[in-house]
């Protein structure tokens, strides 16, 4: 090896040893291992010689005798240690698993033994890339391709990963360079060249890096609107395909809208979803608005199930509850409704966006649907109401419903009171009561409303009978302290709301948090969040608050849905996001139905709204905060997702498709065009080869085509001379009729004559003729059309095999294309 080669070397391995360092240096960052920057430039260092010594050595007996001996030194070091290596590499994966970039979960070793491992393992990665130009130019388009996706998510990158990485494409470019001028001079290959500019990609790495840049990153607009709308295209195609294999029942789940990877409660990590999944038009609310999606009444102890026994199977839930808050307040002093505001008529329209789903999505105490387009099979008899199949960006409905004054004074004593209430002791109905709040402040029932039915006292019982049953249901394995905590927070409470309020309280102590890790293996979901963990995201607190206020006796039931943010608008509606989803709990009051109660820190404040007098004129719409959905705390770190605009949405959809639909109508075109071409191409050599007899045929077979088109079809049970008989002299170019072409064939191919020149000439002036006729009848489109069709149909069958037309003794046509064949022997 000469001084240049070993040079050349030296060179791959640099490279080799920063594009390592300029990752681990990323891996540190991003994972926040709080690795030292000497110690991760020393790793590099380190593995990065020691695969140049193996490189280098291959036939020195020293490489192998280093080799052998390093498993026998490690062994020496964890005896000295007094470590078990197996216990020891569990450990390091456990900490991998649990580790959230928080103060409270980092571990000195675990941080440093990572990154030393990613430092080895990417070492040996790049020593394979170096091997070859081509990997080496893969890995340069790889590095552009990272930096302009990082550049698009406004993700902020170390300068020295920056530097690493535009020091290497300028070296990659160099070298590229170097040996295609060297080609075009007819002059060595010398990729020892590079050497001397590496001085020249150091500066201009320098000068890159060094040079002022705006505290804000390039915006990429036109390229982020093609990239949301080829995402959003990709989620749909995914969608459907789930939908397509039968993954799922396709009812709404939280984990179907990009927050978390399974449907079990043990989710690791949230991570932000912000595609438009719903739009919602209407008015805002005194309240903000809850749309409920999935309704479950089973906890197992590591995730929610849907019985099938929790309602009444011949009537509607949605409708039975509403009845029965209308049932609740029917009961009230009238003088009670007259001052104080319980309820708010709303009606909204919901659109489905970039959702699939079999879920109907609505509020709390919704008395009436109507659809923009007919859907009959819509499944009420359940809380969860669903779709007779999944509903894509065509469903849109309207839904009216009644906003609850939760935060009313008077709303809580009606709550605080229901206690006292069974349906065993009241069992009549005030149906003067009920007429006049219909005519003061609510809207008119139907005539089939629920409570006009004779049977409805009996209906609501037996309702309130599978209620107390199902809704209150617990595993038998649910930890005893978890029992006991639920008695000492209600100990002191009189009645089942203020019971709620103090669970719901208590909770509220806990922190919000995206990531707040695995549940251990064994462990209840509910019992290492309360007493273990103690941080959690909405499903943490929703399932905590409902498992505890069962432990009291209380009926409660597990829903998850959207909380519609009416900050977040766009156009006429309000833009639902996948980021939007949210789980909260419900609890079931016998005569008044599920009051939904809100036990997650920050989404608390945004629940509780407190709605002006009833006597106020002002508009509603000065009395409502803007819903925000609350963010993690600081202490947490997320990575940071762009949200865009839903006219950015709109204008990348609109892009991509025009791209998309241009593109695939192009290809097809081309690809007819090149495909015409080959076929007539294919059909004239054939022609120009062929003699008079073949000439003759080929040319009688397209006038037994072009004359079908013109309405003289030869039929099954029709001879050459039939057809001649039925056309007579319609068809006539320069005295010459069909009958003449068609004796000219019947003489050839019964009488075995040979067809002469003056036959051909006769057989070609009647062809040009019927062509001409044809193209003054006709468009061209319709001309290509027939010629191509018959192109195909040529070449598919084959029809002008050589050796088949030889033996051809016997046929009969359909169409222009033989059906009958026999062969001679």
């Amino acid at each position: 090896m000469n001084l240049k080669e070993k040079g050349y070397r030296i060179y791959l391995s640099f490279l080799q040893t920063v594009l390592a360092l300029a990752f681990i240096l990323w891996v540190n960052d991003y994972f926040v291992l709080r690795v030292h920057l000497i110690a991760a430039i020393l790793y590099c260092l380190v593995f990065s010689a020691l695969i140049y010594f193996f490189d280098t050595s291959k036939n020195n007996a020293a490489r192998y005798i280093a080799l052998i001996s390093l498993v026998p030194s490690l062994g020496l070091i964890f005896l000295v240690c007094r470590t078990n290596p197996f216990l020891w590499v569990k450990g390091i994966i456990d900490w991998c698993l649990r580790y959230d970039r928080t103060e409270d979960l980092y571990e000195f070793i675990p941080a440093y033994t990572v990154l030393a491992a990613a430092a080895c393992l990417l070492s040996i990665l790049f020593y394979i890339f170096m091997k070859k130009t081509v990997t080496r130019l893969l890995l340069a388009g790889i590095i552009l391709s990272a930096f302009i996706a990082l550049g698009i998510v406004q993700m902020n990158l170390n300068k020295a990963v920056v530097g690493i990485g535009i020091f290497y494409i300028l070296c990659c470019l160099m070298e590229i360079s170097g040996l295609i001028y060297g080609r075009k001079a007819g002059k060595a290959d010398k990729k020892e060249s590079i050497l001397y500019l590496i001085p020249v990609c150091i500066l201009l790495t320098v000068i890159s890096i060094s040079l002022p840049s705006k505290p804000e990153p390039i915006q990429w607009s036109g390229i982020k609107n093609i990239y949301y709308a080829i995402k959003n295209t990709i989620d749909k195609m995914i969608t459907q395909w789930e939908f397509f294999t039968g993954k799922g029942d396709g009812t709404f789940s939280i984990s179907l809208t990009g927050y978390s990877d399974d449907g079990s409660l043990d989710n690791e990590d949230l991570y932000e979803n912000n595609k438009i999944a719903l739009t919602v038009q209407g008015r805002k609310g005194l309240s903000p608005l809850y749309l409920t999606g999935s309704v479950s009444d089973t906890y197992t102890g590591y995730s929610w199930e849907k019985s099938d026994d929790g309602f009444l199977p011949e009537e509607s839930e949605y409708l039975i509850d509403y009845a029965e808050l209308i049932f609740g307040l029917s009961r009230l002093d009238p003088v009670v409704l007259e001052e104080d505001r319980f309820l708010e008529l709303m009606t909204i329209t919901v659109f489905y966006k970039n959702i699939k789903t079999k879920t109907f999505f609505y509020p709390l105490k919704s008395y009436r649907f109507s659809f923009v387009n007919p859907v009959k099979g819509l499944e009420t008899n359940k809380a969860g109401i669903t779709f007779p199949k999944a509903m894509g960006d065509k469903a849109a409905y309207m839904v009216s419903y009644y906003e609850l004054n939760l935060e009313g004074q008077k709303f809580r004593e009606m709550l605080r009171s229901a206690d006292f209430f069974t349906y065993e002791n009241d069992k009549e109905i005030n149906y003067d009561q009920i007429k006049a709040m219909e005519s003061k402040f609510y809207v008119r029932d139907k005539d089939d409303f629920f409570l006009n039915r004779e049977d409805f006292i009996k209906l609501l019982k037996k309702r309130a009978e599978i209620i107390r049953r199902v809704y209150t249901q617990l595993p038998d394995n649910l930890p005893k302290r978890v029992k006991d905590l639920a008695i000492e927070l209600t100990k002191n409470e009189v009645n089942t709301y203020d019971k709620l309020k103090a669970i719901e309280a208590f909770l509220l102590k806990y922190t919000y948090s995206y990531k707040p890790g695995s549940v251990p293996e064994g462990w209840d979901f509910v019992d290492y969040f309360l007493f273990e963990n103690k941080k959690g995201y909405c499903t943490s607190f929703a399932t905590s608050m409902a498992v505890l206020a069962r432990c009291a006796g209380i009926p409660t039931r597990y829903v998850e849905g959207f909380l519609v943010d009416y900050s977040d608008r766009a156009g006429e509606g309000y833009l639902v996001r996948n980021s939007n989803a949210h789980a909260w709990v419900e609890a079931y009051f016998e005569g008044i139905g599920w009051i939904p109660f809100e036990p997650t820190p920050g989404f608390h404040e945004i629940r509780y709204t407190v709605w002006p007098e009833k006597t106020g004129k002002a508009n509603v719409n000065n009395y409502v905060n803007n819903i925000r959905i609350p963010q993690e705390p600081p202490s947490v770190q997320t990575p940071v997702i762009p949200k865009i605009t839903e006219d950015e949405e709109k204008a990348g959809d609109i892009l991509m498709w025009i791209l998309t639909s241009c593109a695939v109508i192009f290809i097809l075109l081309g690809a007819i065009a090149v495909y015409y071409l080959i076929l007539k191409v294919k059909y004239k050599k054939e022609f120009d080869r062929a003699d008079y007899n073949r000439k003759m045929y080929m040319l009688f077979i397209r006038i037994l085509v072009m004359l079908k088109y013109e309405g003289f079809g030869l039929s099954r049970q029709e001879t050459v001379l039939l057809l001649s008989d039925r056309i007579k002299d319609r068809y006539r170019y320069g005295n010459i009729v069909f009958g003449d072409v068609a004796d000219i064939y019947m003489a050839y191919r019964y009488g075995e004559k040979t067809v002469s020149k003056e036959e051909f000439d006769t057989v070609q002036i009647f062809y040009k003729g019927l062509s001409e006729y044809r193209q003054e009848n006709n468009s061209r489109l319709k001309q290509f059309m027939e010629e191509f069709a018959f192109l195909i149909r040529k070449n598919n069958i084959n029809i002008y095999n050589p050796e088949l037309f030889m033996r051809v003794k016997n046929h009969r046509f359909t169409h222009g294309i033989i059906t009958t064949v026999h062969f001679r022997g």
